[in-house]
Order: C-alpha cells, then sequence, then structure tokens
C-alpha cells in the first residue's frame, strides 16, 4: 500500500489551538478581572483558549482556486521560506501529501515585499476567490465592521501636550499571525504549494474578519496597559501602540517601558525594531508628527514614492481595478496632511478635465472637492475664485451646449410596445408591466429599475411589498411607495396613485396581470423569470430593440417613459400644476420635458395676422 493511500486510512491530527499562539490566556483573564465589558471579555479569553472564530457561515457554498497568483510563481523560494518558517512556529500545519481535513477549501496566494524590512514577505491569502463562493463571501462585512483611530485624533492628542510633546509607539510582532484559529474553522484555511497541502492555524492576512477578530484582542491589551499599569494617552491602530507625554519629563521613557513589561507579561511579542521613543519627531501610521515645528507631513521617501508613482500614472492608457484602488489608497493617504488646494490648481484640474469630460460633470468634480475640503475643516475652496469662474466660463463657451436627444415614449409608441409582445410570456408580461408603471407614473430610471442585476438594495428600489390596490375585488387605484429618488435626498418616500386606464393602456391591470404570475416572493419587483432583476441597461436594450424592429427612428432611453407622459399630459389639456405634482417636479423644470410637435408649432403662424 503506497503512502498516498495510507494517508487517507490513517486520520491526521493538527497541532493543539495551546500550541499556535504564544499568548498566556491566563495572564490576560488576571488582568481582565475589572474590565466592565464581561462579553467581550469572554469572547476574547475563549478565543485565546479554544480558538476564534471566523465568522463564515457554514450553509454558504464554496469552491476552491485551482490557479495560484502570479507572484507565486516569480517568489518560489520566498514561498518555501516562508511555509517552512511557519510551519516551525507552529502557525500552519503540513506539508501533507493529501488534504488533512475533510473538505479542505483550497485558497490562491501571492507575497509582497514588507515595507521597509529588506528581504522580508508578508503572504496574503485570496479570501475573496472564487467571487460568490469564497470565504470571505461568507462573512458578513456588518457583524465585523469597526472603527478605527483617526490621524486626526493623535495629532490632537500630541497637541493638547503642547510644543516639544514626546512621543512613543511599539508594533506586535506578527500580529495575526499570534491569534489562533477555532479548530472547526481551520478546513476554511487550506493552501496547496509544490503539490502538498498546508492547513493554516492563524489569522491570514486577507480575511475579512481578521482586523476585527485582532482589534478585539489589542483593545484588551490598551485597557490592561491603561487601567492596571497607570498608563496614560496611550491608544492603538490594530496592532500599532502610540503614547504621547508632557514635554521634558520621563513620564513617556517610563510608560514606554512599563508597556512592554505588560506585553511581555501577556505574552505578546513585539517588534524590536519598531519600539521607538521618547522623540519629539515620529513617524505614526505613515505620517511623520514634529511636535517643535508643530507639523504633519508626508516622509521624504514616501513623499518621493508617491511622485514616482503620479509620473508613471501619466503615462499609463489603462489600468486594472486593482491599480486604480492602490493609486487612489496613495493619494487618500496623502491628503491627510496636504494643505487645502489653491484657487491656481483648481484652474489647472479643470482645464485638464476639459479632455476628458464636459462642462457640466467638471462642474460635479468641484462639487467633490468642495465636500471632501468642507467636511476636513476647511473654507470653501470656491468662494470667490473670479478666475475660476472666468475658466469655467471658457470652457462652458469653448464646448458648446450638449443635449442629450431623449425621444419621448408617448400613447402612441405605447401601442407599439404592447403589440410588439406575447403577453403570455413571462418576461414579455413583465416588460410591460414595468413600461406602463413608467409611463403612468411618471418614473425616473432609478426609481424603476436597479443599476445592475447584482445590485439590489431593498431600502432603495422597488419592493412587492410598496404596492397595493384599493379594493381586493375590482380595484380602481393602485398605490405605489417610492422609497427614494432624486429629488428625495432624506428619503422620506412618496406615494403614488394610478387609477384605470382604458386597456391595454392601463397600468393597473398590467401590473396585477404581471403579480398574479410572478407571485409574492420578497425581492425587486420586476425581474425576469430566470430570477435577474429588471436593470436600467436591459430595460434599455429591450427598448431599443423593439424600437428598431419597429422602423421608428430616434433614441429612447428608460427616461423617455417619463418625458412621454409629461408631453400626453400637456398636450391633453392637464394644468400645469397638476403635471408638476404627476411628476414631483419641485419647479417649472418639467417644462424642460414637454417635446411639442413641430407641426403644432407650424400652425401656430396661422394665429398671428
Amino acid at each position: 500500500m503506497g503512502i498516498r493511500s495510507l494517508r487517507h486510512l490513517r486520520p491526521i491530527s493538527l497541532p493543539p489551538v495551546s500550541a499556535v499562539s504564544p499568548l498566556k490566556p491566563d495572564r490576560f483573564e488576571h488582568e481582565l478581572r475589572g474590565h466592565p465589558d464581561r462579553g467581550q471579555v469572554l469572547y476574547v479569553l475563549e478565543g485565546l483558549r479554544a480558538g476564534l472564530r471566523l465568522g463564515f457561515t457554514p450553509s454558504c457554498s464554496l469552491k476552491s482556486t485551482k490557479r495560484r497568483k502570479p507572484t507565486a510563481y516569480g517568489h518560489g523560494g520566498v514561498i518555501d521560506s516562508y511555509l517552512a518558517d511557519e510551519v516551525r512556529l507552529g502557525r500552519v500545519a503540513g506539508p501533507f501529501l493529501s488534504p488533512p481535513l475533510p473538505k479542505l477549501h483550497i485558497s490562491s496566494f501571492s507575497v509582497i515585499p514588507k515595507q521597509g524590512q529588506t528581504g522580508k514577505w508578508r503572504l496574503i491569502v485570496d479570501l475573496s476567490s472564487s467571487q460568490g463562493l469564497s470565504v470571505n463571501d461568507g462573512i458578513d462585512p456588518e457583524e465585523f465592521s469597526m472603527h478605527y483611530i483617526r490621524l486626526d485624533e493623535i495629532i490632537r492628542m500630541v497637541a493638547a501636550h503642547g510644543i516639544g510633546a514626546l512621543m512613543g509607539k511599539f508594533d506586535v510582532e506578527s500580529a495575526y499571525r499570534n491569534v489562533p484559529v477555532h479548530p472547526e474553522d481551520r478546513y476554511l484555511l487550506g493552501l496547496k504549494w509544490r503539490g502538498q497541502y498546508y492547513v493554516d492555524l492563524a489569522l491570514p492576512f486577507g480575511l475579512r474578519s481578521a482586523p476585527y477578530i485582532l482589534n478585539s484582542l489589542t483593545n484588551m491589551v490598551q485597557w490592561i496597559l491603561v487601567h492596571n499599569y497607570k498608563i496614560s494617552d496611550l491608544v492603538h491602530y490594530l496592532d500599532d501602540f502610540i503614547l504621547e507625554a508632557p514635554p521634558g519629563s520621563q513620564v513617556c521613557h517610563h510608560n514606554l517601558a512599563t508597556a512592554l513589561t505588560g506585553c511581555q507579561q501577556l505574552g505578546l511579542p513585539l517588534h524590536p525594531k519598531k519600539c521607538v521613543g521618547p522623540s519629539t519627531a515620529l513617524t505614526i501610521l505613515g505620517i511623520h508628527l514634529d511636535s517643535v515645528r508643530q507639523s504633519a507631513e508626508l516622509p521624504q521617501d514616501k513623499l518621493a514614492a508617491l511622485r514616482e508613482l503620479i509620473a508613471a500614472w501619466t503615462a499609463k492608457r489603462w489600468c486594472t481595478k486593482k491599480e486604480l484602488e492602490s493609486l487612489i489608497g496613495h493619494l487618500h493617504h496623502a491628503a491627510k496632511v496636504v494643505w487645502p488646494v489653491d484657487e491656481w490648481t483648481l484652474c489647472l484640474f479643470v482645464s485638464h478635465l476639459t479632455g476628458y469630460i464636459q462642462y457640466s460633470s467638471i462642474t460635479v468634480y468641484l462639487s467633490y472637492v468642495r465636500a471632501l475640503q468642507i467636511e476636513q475643516g476647511f473654507n470653501d475652496p470656491l468662494l470667490n475664485c473670479l478666475r475660476l469662474q472666468r475658466v469655467l466660463r471658457g470652457i462652458k463657451r469653448s464646448q458648446g451646449a450638449v443635449k442629450r436627444e431623449r425621444l419621448p415614449i408617448t400613447d402612441k409608441l405605447m401601442m407599439v410596445i404592447v403589440k410588439s409582445l406575447d403577453l403570455h410570456n413571462f418576461d414579455h408580461c413583465m416588460f410591460w408591466a414595468a413600461c406602463s408603471l413608467a409611463y403612468f407614473g411618471f418614473l425616473r430610471a432609478s426609481e424603476l429599475t436597479v443599476p445592475s442585476s447584482s445590485k439590489f438594495p431593498p431600502s432603495v428600489h422597488l419592493h412587492v411589498k410598496d404596492l397595493a390596490v384599493d379594493a381586493s375585488l375590482d380595484p380602481t387605484c393602485l398605490q405605489i411607495f417610492i422609497k427614494a429618488s432624486k429629488t428625495d435626498p432624506f428619503r422620506n418616500g412618496a406615494t403614488l396613485h394610478i387609477g384605470k386606464g382604458s386597456p391595454p393602456l392601463c397600468a393597473l391591470q398590467a401590473v396585477l396581470s404581471y403579480l398574479s404570475r410572478r407571485g409574492n416572493a420578497p425581492s425587486h419587483l420586476f425581474r425576469l423569470q430566470s430570477g435577474e432583476t429588471l436593470s436600467r441597461p436591459l430595460l434599455k436594450k429591450w427598448l431599443s430593440t423593439i424600437m428598431e424592429m419597429a422602423g421608428i427612428p430616434g433614441k429612447f432611453s428608460s427616461h423617455s417613459f417619463r418625458i412621454g407622459a409629461a408631453t400626453v399630459a400637456a398636450r391633453n389639456g392637464i394644468p400645469d400644476h397638476l403635471i408638476q405634482t404627476l411628476g414631483r417636479w419641485s419647479s417649472n423644470a418639467y417644462q424642460m420635458y414637454i417635446r411639442i410637435p413641430a407641426d403644432v408649432l407650424a400652425s401656430l403662424s396661422q394665429q398671428l395676422p
């Protein structure tokens, strides 16, 4: 019998939780006797003794990843060394010739160099692949959401001690890797390398719940140091601890030494090269703070790297989503200490945008800039900017007025639509109900559809429960509750009332006919027989296809129903104030929606002589 077969016959015993982590549960329990939140204390203590649960919902489906990340192929030696070290430290079990656990889930991984530590690498496990069938997909982000301390809070703490305040910091070494995983969740953390299997026994980088779990532990460490060891002005950002003290005193030195001793007694390993202070100048969370100069700035190496990054981006013509997210992350970090934008920079910014977007979009971009600066406590950057106003006026004149052509769908075109459909077909019946509701309800596209078939926030979009009728037998009025809309930023909601029409142009009849086939299953109101929700692109595609097959030229969109309803209402003599009410317009903007046919305009000439 070969080794491979023997492995299947003998149960493989993985190391106990106590062998994974250097943390001392008994010491934690002793130090946390006076902690007021007993539930959180119990969560941490049980986790240290039995392993922390990852928060994965067992009913969620999983699909193992077969391909490794590209960086894994180019750094085979690095991965060999990393896995050997982790196995030696007891944080990874393996290697095994076959899966050591039933249903072992395999995730791909990559390696990245540790910042500021030459020759050191970090292994990142991709627990978000395959999309929809990954470990992270089975973890509720709301349950593991958390609040990080902001740099502003640290700066205020330093400023409170005045010029020359002393600072110190220390960092937990291999922070995530000190937290043991519960044995029942180990099957989620499988790795495969060079044909052999490994099981991660400690928190990996890349796990959705890992920051929350680690923060729960370091919160306890902070409480112990503050309440039991009497260290004041101590905060932490995950595994980074920062402390402050008055200038010219021994307080910072004493507190730093005391904190190191306290962590040692808890079994919490600290990084020897990241225990720094006391000092009046320190780099904290990637920002250099100087209490003498009273300044916060990017370190020179980060500033140089950011300039190189921006220079490289000027030559790009396309990028991946991850590259864009990385750039945004770097810029967001730098923006924490960048001075407020001046008028000339804004002039250069809008001039650059002119080659890519229209004037109306440029003004939206400026609104974002304004909002961000006001949120940071700065003055409105758009006030009294006369040069910027002239530049914007020039851009508007040079681009000219761009008017999107969206033809109205009137009652005549509604007849074209219904005649092209087979209302015995479920999807056709659904589409006609959606068109009828959009037309008779003067609905905006966003009120009727979802942005994409995968996004359906029930708190915003139409749901079956948002509909009601005035009578169960022979109803005469359909009521629709619109939870959110473009002109309702506070989501007060609005109730629409749609009465009987003249079949087949009758929204009441069309919607009830559709609902009789759809049923009351909780989801978006309009969905295909396949379960796919009605998205704006899908509605527009169907509409364009019908008009094209009917030989009707022009551009139609999901907004054409609202335009057509306003046009027909005006044509049929409905008073302006009622049109405004039907469309929920708060101003005379409804007049822009009314399309007057050319023959009507031409006939008016006969009334002038």
